[in-house]
C-alpha cells in the first residue's frame, strides 16, 4: 500500500517493472535462486550470501513471488503464508495455503511470467 500511495507513482512503477525484468533475465540465464533458499529455515546469513553473490536478485525474486501469490491466491492467503512461515515451517505454510511445494511454486511463477507480455501494473496513472 505504501508503494501505491507514494507521491512518485512513475518511479514506483519503474521499480516494479525492473524487479520483473531482473527475474526474467535470471531465469533466461539460468541464474534463478531456488525459493526454498529464501525460507526462514536458512536465516539471514544465507540471504546475505545470496544477495552478495547476486546483488538485487533475491529481492527481485521475492518480490515477484509475493506478487504471484497475491495475484493468484489473494492477500489474505499471502499473509497466512508469512504468518505460518514465521511460526513454523515455510514449506508447510505454503502448502497449507496454496497446495504447492516450493518447486511447484517456482514452476507456477515461471508459467505466470511466460504468459504475460509485460509486468502487471501496480499503480494507475
Amino acid at each position: 500500500m505504501a508503494l501505491l500511495e507514494s507521491g512518485d507513482k512513475d518511479r514506483v512503477q519503474a521499480w516494479h517493472e525492473l524487479q520483473f525484468e531482473i527475474v526474467r533475465k535470471a531465469k533466461a540465464e539460468r541464474e534463478w535462486v531456488p525459493i526454498s533458499e529464501f525460507s526462514s529455515a536458512f536465516g539471514f546469513t544465507n540471504w546475505n550470501m545470496l544477495e552478495s553473490s547476486n546483488p538485487g536478485l533475491p529481492l527481485a525474486e521475492a518480490y515477484v513471488a509475493v506478487s504471484y501469490l497475491v495475484s493468484e491466491y489473494g492477500l489474505k492467503a499471502c499473509v497466512s503464508i508469512f504468518t505460518g512461515a514465521k511460526s513454523g515451517s515455510p514449506g508447510s505454510a505454503l502448502a497449507s495455503n496454496t497446495g504447492l511445494t516450493f518447486a511447484q511454486l517456482e514452476l507456477a511463477i515461471d508459467g505466470w511470467l511466460s504468459g504475460m507480455d509485460a509486468p502487471p501494473a501496480i499503480v494507475s496513472n
